[in-house]
């Protein structure tokens, strides 16, 4: 009986996320923190581009500098998750081999393709968040998948009120 439960909740796993199975923590966490400068970096550019006036549509500069507002915060907060993350103390070799790829066709060109882009980059931060979460709970590493948790449960809202500025801040 207890191999029969076995069984149906490996399977459960297997199903929910196949690709899971197949990478390592320290890879899926190597490609989140990558991730997670790589977005930290594209927010500063953003900022750059918008006091440069070199997005379309943006020439307001009160609507440029509430745009600038919500890009600062959100990369001050990759930042300290960053910092929260090396606060554990888990050794934690694969931390600093991490590499920062600069992808800038994530910069944003024209003021009506901004909801679009933040939307897409920051619900793919969440998703590594999540899978990253699950795997440290797999492999015992509780400290860190309950920090994570703890910032799903705290900024999907936030990412969502930024979201819905951006969209309102655009749209006018």
């Amino acid at each position: 009986m207890s191999s029969c439960n076995g069984d149906t909740e490996e399977g459960q796993s297997d199903r929910f996320n196949e690709s899971e199975n197949n990478d390592s923590l320290e890879f899926v966490f190597n490609n989140f923190l990558s991730y997670l400068f790589e977005t930290y970096f594209v927010d500063i550019q953003n900022i750059i581009q918008c006091k440069k006036n070199k997005i379309i549509g943006l020439v307001d500069q009160e609507i440029s500098s509430e745009i600038e507002e919500i890009l600062s915060r959100n990369a001050n907060h990759k930042l300290t998750i960053f910092k929260k993350i090396l606060s554990l103390n888990h050794k934690m070799d694969y931390v600093q081999s991490f590499s920062i790829k600069l992808n800038t066709e994530n910069l944003f060109k024209d003021a009506k393709d901004i909801p679009i882009a933040f939307s897409k980059r920051e619900m793919h931060f969440y998703e590594m968040i999540l899978k990253v979460s699950r795997m440290a709970t797999k492999k015992m590493r509780f400290s860190l998948a309950n920090l994570l948790k703890g910032i799903l449960e705290n900024d999907i809202s936030t990412m969502q009120e930024d979201l819905y500025k951006i969209r309102m801040i655009c749209q006018s």
